[in-house]
């Protein structure tokens, strides 16, 4: 999770994360999992809900 949030945040590559995160696949792989999922809209709008 710290690692997309990263990602988005910074604008970096996917293959020019930081070695403090897992392997870029493995983060590539939650990603897709979570957004065909609905998982990270559902994240999203707790976010947003919370911060209200």
């Amino acid at each position: 999770m710290n690692a997309v949030l990263y990602i988005t945040k910074t604008g970096c590559q996917w293959r020019m994360l930081p070695n403090d995160f897992p392997p870029y696949p493995t983060v590539w792989s939650f990603y897709r999992r979570a957004n065909q999922s609905g998982l990270w809209d559902r994240i999203l709008l707790t976010l947003v809900q919370k911060n209200v």
